[in-house]
């Protein structure tokens, strides 16, 4: 493992500036709160990571079709609940 990036938790790595246009996007296009845009922005981008890790090292074979597949269920299944958490708490 390499020591050149180094965070302390999941939402370390969207904390640079370069992500505040993204989350502001999520936000808008979902509905969701900043905090739970963040969440959703991790969430999908640890998962979209790991798909490509395993395709990258030649670990699993996936068509376009089957990783957009996933990655829309999970984004469709992600948002569900952070709507859900926050209609609970309105």
């Amino acid at each position: 493992m390499s020591d050149a990036i180094h965070v302390d938790s999941a939402m370390d790595m969207i904390s640079g500036e370069e992500n505040h246009e993204v989350i502001a996007l999520i936000a808008a296009m979902t509905h969701l709160n900043e905090e739970n845009s963040k969440k959703l922005y991790v969430d999908i981008w640890l998962l979209t990571h790991g798909i490509a890790s395993l395709v990258a090292t030649n670990h699993c074979h996936l068509s376009n079709e089957e990783a957009e597949s996933i990655l829309m269920d999970a984004f469709k299944g992600f948002l569900n609940q952070f709507s859900k958490k926050e209609e609970e708490k309105s």
